[in-house]
């Protein structure tokens, strides 16, 4: 059985707490329920199936799950977030059981408490799971209101976990949906997301515009936050062409912004930095800040935010040819990236692991875990991160002289990188003029 509490036990059997908790005593004195925690207990599986039978049988199977979901509801409205945190998975078996009963606004109203914490814990599938049956109900209640926030968290959630495609579908019906309701608020937010999108698709020239509107959006809103997360998407746009000075500009005034109203954005827009002073080989700095990020991460409740600080610690490694450490922020931020279903992450892991390879001579494993890299992009369609992956691969090939292999990737790296207005365009041209002299000298060579 799942682990309940005595709050929740009481309603169901429809007496008060103290009743309740003398009859888990009784229960437990009998070994029929065990103590998980200090505040919940667990029935053995068999018994719990066999009440479930024995309910069905007496016809007080629906009187009970009605009772779980109200009860569910009236909880939630009441617990402050910290509560809701431990007990996510009962309100995800309480809409489970809103979706059988057909209880409309008891599922929606679960749904909507309940993606926040989905959200802070990575736990992007049941998300989308949980958003799927919640929008449906939209549907046919034809709440429109509701059905354009719940869709917009819907693309959200696809985001995180690089389904772009999908994630686009939802947001453009968010948008058709937001033209006909009240709220200038789910618009503009619906294009700040497809304004990301833009930017994992390596198409900057959308993601500015799209990013521009959002922002004159957010300022007719006089919305403060909503302009500060625009910025920070901003920087990230920045970065991409290469104006690092405007990336640097856009992340910093995030940070102030942020800084007085909500932390776990701040610590976003100091990795929207870190990763500015990353590419500008300012590694120590860059280290101190993720490790600042980090520590600051391991105070909240968001995977997400932990994920990405623990990745930048370990590009900062890396680069710093830090191996050990480097090792232990990879195993950790992969788990993480993992369980939240973040393939484009597992990317970048099996990337830096490839730089930290080739940092220490290992070349056909630099190759191997760059090829890795490749197969997960290439299946994302993520164009300007294929670049930079291509462009790690080239480098290794000329250090083992494998030049054919090497101008392969230096120039679908160039073909890409070019229409992607991407960073490392100055050091494919680089790698061009080593590959030519390395060809040079090997003609040399075969002439004597």
């Amino acid at each position: 059985g799942q682990p309940f509490t005595v709050e929740t036990m009481a309603p169901l059997a429809d007496i008060d707490l103290d009743s309740a908790e003398l009859g888990i005593d009784d229960l437990a004195a009998l070994s029929l329920v065990s103590s998980q925690t200090e505040t919940h207990y667990q029935q053995h599986a068999l018994l719990a199936e066999f009440a479930k039978e024995q309910s069905i049988v007496t016809g007080q199977w629906v009187t009970l799950r009605t009772r779980f979901v109200e009860h569910c509801v009236s909880s939630v409205k009441e617990a402050d977030a910290s509560v809701l945190l431990d007990d996510w998975g009962r309100l995800h078996l309480a809409i489970e059981h809103a979706h059988d009963l057909q209880a409309n606004y008891e599922l929606v109203t679960l749904v909507q408490t309940i993606i926040p914490i989905y959200f802070s814990q990575g736990l992007f599938s049941l998300a989308r799971q949980s958003l799927l049956i919640a929008v449906h109900t939209t549907e046919i209640t034809q709440d429109n209101v509701t059905q354009a926030e719940l869709l917009y968290f819907w693309g959200e959630a696809c985001i995180e976990q690089t389904d772009y495609s999908d994630a686009k579908d939802k947001l453009e019906r968010c948008l058709q949906i937001s033209k006909h309701i009240p709220n200038d608020q789910i618009k503009s937010d619906a294009l700040l997301l497809l304004g990301r999108i833009a930017l994992e698709e390596g198409d900057v020239k959308l993601a500015e515009k799209l990013l521009r509107q959002c922002q004159a959006e957010k300022e007719l809103l006089d919305d403060h936050i909503g302009i500060a997360k625009v910025k920070e998407q901003l920087a990230r746009w920045a970065f991409q062409i290469g104006d690092f000075t405007s990336a640097q500009h856009y992340a910093e005034n995030a940070i102030e912004q942020f800084s007085e109203v909500d932390n776990v954005l701040k610590i976003w827009s100091m990795l929207r930095l870190t990763s500015l002073k990353i590419y500008q080989v300012e590694y120590e700095a860059a280290y101190n800040l993720s490790i600042q990020s980090l520590k600051e991460a391991n105070l909240t409740n968001n995977f997400p935010v932990k994920s990405e600080a623990l990745y930048l610690a370990l590009v900062c490694a890396v680069r710093l040819k830090d191996s050990s450490s480097a090792i232990q922020y990879a195993n950790r931020c992969e788990a993480l990236f993992t369980q939240m279903g973040a393939k484009k992450y597992q990317g970048f892991i099996h990337h830096e692991m490839s730089v930290l390879a080739a940092n220490l001579g290992k070349h056909p494993e630099a190759i191997q875990r760059s090829l890795q890299a490749e197969t997960i992009f290439r299946s994302l369609n993520s164009t300007y991160e294929l670049v930079t992956v291509l462009v790690r691969q080239a480098r290794s090939y000329l250090e083992t002289k494998n030049l054919a292999s090497a101008d392969a990737c230096l120039t679908e790296a160039k073909s890409l990188g070019v229409a992607l207005q991407h960073a490392q365009l100055d050091e494919i041209d680089n790698l061009f003029r080593i590959q030519s002299r390395l060809r040079e000298t090997s003609s040399f060579i075969l002439d004597v």
